[in-house]
């Protein structure tokens, strides 16, 4: 869309929270509301993969931990500490 393409050009690369968005690669957390196509800041229970987490709402600054299998940045993000090569928690 013409205003979205517009808000990019003025403003970089990807639009501020609460500004026009089609799809989530439009703002800056990379959450764009489904209801009021508004970005929007990402949470750790909003079902989508955002912010620092390593999977779905998990891992990260997330309280929540991955579990096995679940995909990883670090140790840290894994319920057992461990953060395998392949870019999974341990089982």
């Amino acid at each position: 869309d013409q205003h979205v393409s517009a808000l990019k050009i003025v403003q970089g690369s990807c639009s501020a929270n609460n500004l026009p968005c089609s799809i989530g690669a439009d703002c800056q957390q990379g959450v764009c509301s489904s209801l009021s196509k508004i970005c929007v800041g990402s949470t750790c229970k909003d079902q989508i993969l955002s912010g620092s987490e390593g999977d779905v709402d998990c891992g990260g600054t997330c309280g929540t931990k991955c579990t096995g299998g679940q995909t990883c940045n670090a140790g840290t993000d894994c319920s057992k500490g461990s953060c395998l090569a392949t870019g999974k928690c341990a089982p």
